[in-house]
């Protein structure tokens, strides 16, 4: 049974990048996890997505919500590390929840990483949607009191914490085989904000996984290793929705082998099609 947070609880997302010149993706990742939190625990919380770090600087003087949950990346560790440090040096009860691929795949590694990380509650590590939602109910039942929730010895799936100096997991869940069974953080309208901002790239996927092993890639480790496929029809649903609302010029594919399976050309057909019709998008990247 889901529990539910009473009052409404706000959550914010945020995967940050650093100001400049260049355009910036959609947070797909974060904002993904975000759609399905959403929908699991409806109107009892809010949700808020962020890019930019200036936006969610000035918000937060404003507001700090009693969840933030970072994604992290090797590019911006230290940025959100710094806006993490300073939130709980401001609201020292508002829980820091990582996640992302930026994490060890060895204990003796994973202990150190989240040592060196203090002001971090909990790390989830690779598919979020399932296991920050039961994070969260968890959460909630235990009144957003982090240590008595690491004390209480429940399975917190796909999440690891220190408590006394040990390093604690809890059990993976498997990847999701129904992608169909996760919203799209475009359809649900939670990324019109985001659409809106000219420096912003949307961005899509098609499929989630890799049958490669490079060592180089978080998708060559085996439990990416299944490759599934979202919908055409909610894909066709998705470039419709971005090509109606992007400021963007550009449409970027995320996924790791693009091009290579017969099924992509069907999407490039109704991407040509979507692009006479709507003269967007006019690069893909």
């Amino acid at each position: 049974m889901t529990q539910l947070p009473t009052p409404i609880s706000k959550v914010s997302f945020a995967s940050l990048t650093h100001r400049g010149q260049y355009t910036d993706n959609y947070p797909l990742g974060i904002a993904m996890v975000a759609a399905y939190v959403k929908q699991h625990f409806g109107k009892s919380i809010e949700v808020e997505i962020y890019k930019h770090p200036d936006e969610f600087a000035f918000d937060l003087d404003t507001f700090i919500p009693p969840v933030v949950c970072f994604s992290t990346y090797v590019w911006n560790l230290e940025i959100s590390y710094e806006f993490a440090r300073r939130i709980k040096r401001q609201s020292p009860q508002t829980v820091i929840i990582f996640g992302g691929p930026n994490f060890p795949l060895f204990s003796n590694e994973q202990k150190r990483f989240l040592a060196d990380l203090p002001v971090v509650d909990f790390f989830v590590f690779r598919e979020g949607e399932y296991a920050l939602s039961i994070l969260l109910e968890f959460l909630f039942e235990f009144d957003l009191n982090v240590e008595k929730l690491k004390r209480a010895d429940v399975d917190l799936k796909n999440t690891y914490y220190l408590r006394d100096n040990h390093l604690l997991q809890g059990s993976t869940l498997p990847p999701i085989t129904n992608l169909e069974n996760l919203p799209s953080p475009y359809l649900t309208g939670i990324s019109d904000k985001l659409l809106d901002d000219e420096k912003i790239t949307p961005l899509i996927q098609i499929a989630r996984g890799c049958p490669f092993k490079c060592s180089f890639c978080q998708e060559g480790e085996e439990y990416f290793n299944k490759v599934r496929r979202f919908s055409l029809n909610r894909l066709i649903e998705e470039l419709r929705y971005i090509a109606i609302r992007t400021r963007s010029p550009v449409l970027q594919l995320a996924d790791s082998n693009f091009g290579m399976y017969k099924a992509d050309l069907v999407i490039c057909e109704h991407i040509a099609k979507i692009q006479k019709e709507f003269g967007w998008p006019k690069y893909v990247a």
